[in-house]
């Protein structure tokens, strides 16, 4: 009850998930509801967006719930995305870096042993009634995990799914334990990133690991979800759409000692290509974004 007292009385709201999360209990009472929805909003936001579709039916989208009176980008391209998708206007977005960058160890993981591989692919809304087995979810994943059980390799190999589907498999697939702790932590541990649409992929490369985009389902996926917002040319990663090519490319992935060869998935093309979907590594954007609320009068 206490909670919800403080939560009725704030004047605004300052997260990095829609307003109505903090509806910890879920409760039904409409003026409760309709105070949260009507209180200024701060969205931090979660991940980057710059890789999935954010469409107009986003609850952060102009004219819904959750659409911000401030919200944090981390660039210029960020920012004309969000402009565009969510019809936030310019005068509403900021562009200080994610506060979640604060916490990680720019390019910490070059200087560690390139042993670790993190299999982590998004969840596809429009599966979620079918068998697991039938799923392109578990398809894709089969097949990332098979060609690593047959190449030669010393690496660790954890696979990581996400929340909504984990209930629906067992305690491996292919040999390879699924991963349950923190994303955090393992995003942190990881020197290579085996994913498709997962906007995780910008928090591992802060941190130095490698990214390989596995994408064979494109064109099913971008019909349901929208198209995705990189171009070709601004990918931080290689990307393969079938299985040969993954096959090959994973193959051609460990050196001698059968460690990953990082220089293969971090070159300066891709880092580039980053810098410019992600322009800061100060660990400074707490500072920038109190300094701008405090600017404009929010806090």
């Amino acid at each position: 009850m206490k909670y919800y007292f403080v939560i009725y009385l704030a004047d605004g709201i300052i997260s990095s998930e829609a307003p109505m999360h903090c509806n910890i209990l879920q409760s039904s009472n409409k003026i409760l509801k309709d105070n949260i929805c009507h209180k200024k909003f701060v969205f931090l936001q979660h991940g980057i967006t710059y890789l999935k579709s954010q469409t107009r039916a986003s609850s952060y989208a102009k004219g819904k719930e959750a659409h911000p009176n401030v919200i944090i980008t981390s660039s210029d391209k960020e920012s004309r995305v969000i402009q565009r998708m969510l019809g936030i206007p310019k005068e509403r977005i900021t562009k200080t870096g994610m506060a979640i960058f604060d916490d990680l160890s720019y390019g910490h993981l070059l200087n560690k042993p390139q042993e670790n591989i993190l299999v982590m692919f998004t969840w596809r809304p429009y599966e979620l009634d079918v068998e697991p087995e039938l799923t392109t979810l578990f398809k894709i994943i089969s097949q990332v995990t098979s060609i690593l059980s047959k190449v030669p390799h010393s690496c660790n190999v954890r696979v990581c799914l996400h929340p909504k589907i984990r209930k629906l498999f067992d305690e491996n697939i292919c040999g390879f334990n699924i991963y349950d702790g923190k994303i955090s932590e393992v995003l942190s541990w990881a020197n290579l990133v085996i994913t498709d649409y997962s906007s995780i992929c910008y928090n591992s490369f802060y941190q130095g690991a490698g990214v390989l985009f596995y994408q064979p389902d494109l064109i099913e996926f971008e019909n349901h979800v929208g198209k995705l917002i990189p171009d070709l040319d601004e990918y931080i990663g290689h990307r393969v759409d079938n299985y040969d090519d993954l096959n090959d490319l994973i193959t051609d992935s460990f050196n001698t000692d059968g460690f990953i060869d990082i220089k293969k998935f971090r070159n300066e093309g891709f880092e580039r290509r980053y810098e410019s979907i992600n322009e800061f590594n100060d660990s400074l954007a707490k500072s920038r974004i109190l300094n701008d609320l405090i600017n404009r009068k929010v806090i």
